[in-house]
């Protein structure tokens, strides 16, 4: 992407200028992501109105959080502007959108493929190419590329070295257009709701396990909170304020133990969240404290399908 390559080269204005204006276009259709940020047409679903209450309101969260980065307007996180642009694009904008999006194809009378496609483009980006697995040198910046990112330290790689993840996300992008193409808006809305959206927060919950209380993570740290503590928040406030307590490092004195105690906060909500310990994986150094330690329900492991069609197998891919 080239707003991560100026700054990486520390083009603070051209970099802004890029996220407000986006790439010279004689296309009509295109948006510059800061368009995206603030387009109102996907901030309509049942996830985006959680985000939004939890953050009183605002619908410009996201692009108000990467436009005080760019201008190096948010105290503590100057070293970490980059950082905070890129996850608040893959975490508040890019995966929000997608899901939006996918619910305007749920349409109660008509499923479309327009809204569908459209959100499986923002969850994948143009950088992973057309290739199986994606992208193989990385440079891939949406949520498809922030799994692969950190499928290797929660030992949740396939063989090719993508992200089970992201496998899985292909197949249920599948499984909606055939949904689509059978005329089932009801039932796309529920997968949206109970297989979809738990997997994109998958790598934002590994995200925030991976960065708690490391300082060199700061601005990682500080985003994952943002986006994810509406939904953590929705089944267990007290867990919330924990969690956010562990990942605001500008706030932080003490990081003893910040991993083990934001696992074990996390552990508490997944269920809720419709998250299985298992996509998530564990950190490297905390196969003692994993996730499924305290959340992992054997009895319903092989029983995700929720009362849709599409079931889930755990296949040993290394």
């Amino acid at each position: 992407m080239k707003l991560n390559v100026l700054m990486e080269e520390g083009a603070w204005d051209a970099a802004t200028s890029y996220y407000e204006h986006g790439h010279p276009s004689y296309d009509y259709d295109t948006q510059s992501l800061r368009s995206l940020a603030k387009d109102a047409s996907w901030m309509d679903s049942p996830h985006y109105n959680t985000f939004r209450l939890y953050h009183q309101d605002q619908d410009s969260f996201a692009d108000t959080t990467i436009m005080a980065a760019l201008a190096d307007e948010l105290e503590y996180f100057t070293d970490y502007r980059r950082d905070i642009v890129l996850r608040s694009l893959q975490s508040m904008v890019l995966m929000p959108a997608a899901i939006g999006y996918m619910y305007l194809s749920a349409n109660d009378n008509d499923c479309t493929y327009m809204h569908w496609d459209r959100g499986a483009a923002l969850l994948i980006g143009s950088l992973e190419g057309t290739q199986w697995g994606g992208d193989d040198r990385f440079n891939g910046v949406s949520l498809y590329g922030f799994a692969k990112e950190l499928c290797d330290d929660f030992d949740v790689c396939t063989s090719s070295g993508d992200s089970e993840i992201n496998t899985r996300l292909i197949q249920y992008l599948k499984n909606g257009e055939d949904l689509i193409s059978g005329g089932s808006c009801s039932n796309l809305k529920r997968f949206i709701e109970v297989k979809l959206f738990p997997l994109v927060l998958v790598p934002l919950i590994q995200g925030a396990i991976i960065s708690a209380g490391d300082v060199s993570l700061s601005g990682q740290s500080f985003v994952m909170a943002q986006a994810l503590l509406p939904y953590v928040a929705t089944f267990d406030e007290n867990s919330a304020k924990v969690i956010e307590s562990y990942l605001d490092l500008s706030r932080l004195a003490d990081t003893t133990n910040a991993t083990e105690i934001v696992i074990g906060e996390f552990a508490k909500v997944l269920g809720d969240m419709k998250v299985n310990c298992l996509d998530v994986g564990a950190l490297d150094g905390q196969q003692n404290s994993g996730l499924c330690e305290f959340s992992y329900d054997s009895e319903k492991a092989t029983d995700l399908s929720d009362g849709l069609y599409i079931t889930r197998t755990y296949v040993e891919d290394r």
